[in-house]
């Protein structure tokens, strides 16, 4: 796992606990999780258990993955830097053969399809990677001691919605549904008590998406899932696109003046 990736998520957390949003956290467990990130360093041996050191305890971070996992790693992963290649390689030509025409705007498209993920796959691999590190976790020195798994979600493929269906007949049907863009780990109930299932050995969950940084204290999950819509829908996206246009025209622009790309999902 790269040091760079980890201490990336690290930032979004410690970013996460110093600002002032409502993170369901009471003020004790508010310090303790500051004391927590504000102190922790890399291990210095990377190949040891945690990824992170502090005299406040340990963090340990790993990834997810939506797509099929196996042992060459994500296929969502590979798919991806393959795309992303393959947009480099369009971009560079499409660049070369462009004619800038003042008033005009050039545009390159590629679309990657996800048929490949699903929800099914991210349970399996949150599960799979939870038990390995708790396997690492219950072998070394920091069996007993305060606690963060820092669980990161990049693939950004699924979409969650929750609802209500018993309200479905009812009028009006305002605050009786909640959609989200990205999967949300705190909206699961499902993998929310797998995770209270050790609570014994892990105090904390971080988790780390593209649209969200969520704080977790594991034995306030029951609280968290009662306050839950009781129904979750969790889906795939349909594709990732990434966008670019050229020969944009500002005021004061010149005419080495390009535009700039843009990503969406």
């Amino acid at each position: 796992m790269s040091r760079d990736n980890e201490q990336c998520c690290l930032t979004c957390v410690r970013k996460t606990i110093q600002s002032d949003r409502d993170l369901g956290l009471t003020d004790d467990e508010v310090r303790e999780v500051a004391a927590l990130v504000e102190q922790a360093e890399p291990n210095p041996d990377a190949n040891k258990f945690p990824d992170f050191i502090s005299p406040a305890g340990f963090i340990e971070h790993f990834q997810i993955t939506s797509s099929n996992d196996n042992r060459k790693g994500s296929t969502h992963e590979r798919g991806q830097a393959e795309f992303h290649r393959e947009w480099g390689r369009k971009e560079a030509e499409f660049m070369e053969s462009v004619s800038v025409i003042p008033g005009e705007v050039e545009s390159l498209q590629e679309v990657r399809p996800y048929p490949e993920h699903s929800y099914k796959n991210l349970v399996t691999s949150f599960q799979k990677h939870w038990v390995d590190h708790i396997d690492s976790l219950r072998s070394s020195d920091w069996r007993g001691k305060t606690g963060a798994f820092m669980v990161q979600y990049t693939d950004w493929a699924l979409e969650q919605s929750l609802y209500d269906s018993s309200y479905l007949n009812r009028t009006p049907t305002s605050h009786v549904s909640e959609y989200y863009p990205d999967f949300h780990l705190d909206k699961d109930r499902a993998l929310l008590n797998f995770i209270l299932g050790y609570v014994e050995e892990v105090r904390y969950v971080f988790y780390v998406g593209l649209c969200t940084t969520e704080i977790i204290s594991v034995k306030s999950i029951p609280e968290v899932v009662a306050t839950l819509l009781p129904e979750c829908c969790v889906g795939s996206r349909f594709s990732y696109t990434r966008a670019a246009a050229y020969g944009w025209s500002m005021p004061g622009a010149t005419d080495t003046d390009r535009g700039w790309p843009d990503e969406q999902g």
